[in-house]
């Protein structure tokens, strides 16, 4: 799928919203140097376009609790359609699966998950990722710390003229 193309207007606020979407239309439209009325008309068509998927709130995984994040490789015992099928229905059910990636190399998944403590990963992948039939194996990497993490997308160097 090609890249829409977006003007310097455009970007600055997708750049603004990935920052702070909870900005009324109005602090927003002073950002970018627009009245009220072409901001709204702008953020809704971002929205229609699929540039904006969703609004959401990002909470702190560390206030909550859940402070053992683990990036899992999952290595299937079939490379078909039918166990991928099978193996991705039963991970999207699961709440503690933060991220998961179809990956090259020798494993063929990457699951990021995110748990309160060590006996919590323990039970998850013993009862849970183990228990899938489809599983032939996994290579855990506990998290020691986090340097950078971001939802926000490099729109300045995306390529996009404007």
């Amino acid at each position: 799928m090609a890249a829409q193309v977006i003007d310097k207007t455009d970007r600055r606020i997708l750049e603004i919203l990935q920052q702070d979407c909870s900005l009324s239309n109005a602090e927003l439209a002073e950002q970018v140097n627009l009245s009220s009325s072409s901001c709204h008309r702008r953020v809704r068509l971002l929205e229609q376009s699929g540039l904006i998927s969703r609004y959401v709130t990002l909470l702190s995984h560390e206030a909550l609790g859940l402070t053992l994040t683990v990036f899992i490789e999952v290595a299937l015992n079939k490379k078909d359609k039918a166990t991928r099928d099978s193996f991705m229905d039963r991970i999207r059910t699961w709440p503690e699966v933060q991220e998961c990636h179809f990956i090259s190399g020798e494993y063929d998944n990457l699951l990021k998950i995110v748990l309160e403590d060590i006996v919590a990963y323990r039970l998850f992948v013993l009862d849970k990722l183990l228990a899938i039939p489809e599983v032939e194996k996994t290579r855990s990497a506990i998290s020691l710390g986090q340097w950078k993490s971001t939802t926000a997308l490099p729109l300045s160097s995306s390529g996009n003229p404007g």
